[in-house]
């Protein structure tokens, strides 16, 4: 069973107009047999999630029980906004206590009517990004 020491997850921006957002994000992660994980986005030294921007994001989880053999369901959520957002791609890699790399989800063409909206009816905060 490996057990995942850090999660990576990047992703774009889709560069059409409205696509961007200034809103504050989570990685949601129900692990089987242990209780959810919550983990906020860190905040990046320049304006992320902008059209056609591709950021990047480290989260340490060494001292968090995330094994890779274990079902795991990880949601990327908005917690506030007054826009939506609309990636055009999200990956999320996981890195083992071994150093080995596990792509945990790949979302390499995001459906372009597939967005991350608190506000507009029919919409929704978060999506299943990985599982396992």
């Amino acid at each position: 069973m490996a057990k995942i020491n850090k999660l990576f997850v990047v992703h774009t921006t889709k560069n059409i107009a409205n696509a961007g957002t200034d809103a504050d994000f989570q990685l949601y992660i129900h692990r089987f047999g242990a209780k959810p994980l919550a983990l906020i986005f860190p905040d990046l030294p320049y304006n992320e999630r902008e059209r056609g921007r591709t950021d990047f994001y480290r989260f340490n989880v060494s001292r968090k029980s995330i094994y890779t053999e274990r079902s795991l369901r990880i949601y990327m959520t908005m917690l506030n906004s007054s826009d939506g957002w609309l990636p055009e791609s999200i990956f999320l890699i996981g890195e083992t206590s071994t150093g080995e790399s596990v792509v945990l989800g790949s979302h390499p063409d995001w459906p372009s009517d597939l967005w991350f909206d608190t506000n507009e009816p029919g919409s929704q905060a978060g999506h299943l990004i990985a599982y396992t």
